[in-house]
């Protein structure tokens, strides 16, 4: 039987340990980036959020690509804002902020991110962003062989940002070889289950009567798997608005 939301001061002393940790961290574009979370959890704003300070709108020679497999008007009003624009458009080579829509059938957006990630790894110096690694991916077991080039290879070169609802559908690769690893809100019991295993203090963010205060339903567990980030230990952040306030680049 699960606990589902960890004790309150359980809570308290990991947000303390972030606060602590985050004092010797430094983020990088060429890091590997893997998020678990259901629609909702924060995931996206996360996402841009770490974007806008490894990407910022007058970088010089490091670019974004932003692959959308989604096509949901919130959230591609949500890039513009944050200043994507659809690569091959006049505007959009004017920022280093690249929107790309992987579009078609599943197989066709399959190969089309497979064919992004080869095109990212021989221009290096992107940070590729998959919003769904679920949409991109061949198998549950293999993510294909532009993807796994870049996993593997483009350490130094390239980094890699990817988001996923439901981690029973994603090659584990993805998530266990990541440089930062982060969990959000999820729902399902399979996925849960894979959460624990990576982190024994994960919970979803669902509120207990007895809980003082009830938890942010956008709060996240944190851990920095690289050797030279942090010390390998997890910690949890009430929101990305605190989290963030803590960054160094």
């Amino acid at each position: 039987m699960w606990d589902f939301t960890p004790p309150g001061s359980v809570r308290r002393e990991l947000t303390r340990r972030a606060y602590s940790i985050a004092r010797v961290i430094v983020y990088e574009p060429s890091m590997r980036y893997a998020l678990l979370g259901k629609t909702g959890s924060g995931k996206t704003l996360f996402s841009l959020v770490l974007v806008s300070l490894l990407i910022p709108m007058d970088s010089v020679g490091w670019e974004c690509w932003w692959c959308d497999t989604k096509d949901y008007a919130p959230d591609l009003d949500e890039l513009h804002r944050w200043g994507f624009r659809e690569r091959g458009t006049k505007a959009a080579s004017l920022t280093p902020r690249k929107l790309i829509l992987l579009r078609g059938t599943d197989a066709e957006v399959v190969e089309a991110a497979q064919a992004v990630a080869r095109e990212a790894m021989e221009r290096t110096a992107v940070l590729l962003v998959f919003d769904e690694w679920a949409h991109v991916v061949v198998s549950t077991q293999r993510a294909g062989q532009g993807i796994e080039r870049a996993q593997k290879s483009g350490r130094g070169k390239i980094g890699l940002l990817g988001g996923v609802q439901e981690p029973v559908l994603t090659p584990r690769v993805l998530f266990s070889q990541a440089s930062v690893l982060a969990l959000f809100n999820l729902t399902h019991r399979g996925d849960i289950e894979i959460a624990q295993k990576l982190c024994p203090y994960y919970a979803p963010n669902w509120p207990k009567e007895d809980e003082d205060p009830l938890p942010d339903p956008h709060g996240f567990w944190l851990k920095w798997l690289d050797g030279h980030s942090g010390d390998g230990r997890w910690a949890y952040w009430p929101s990305v608005q605190e989290w963030r306030a803590s960054v160094r680049t």
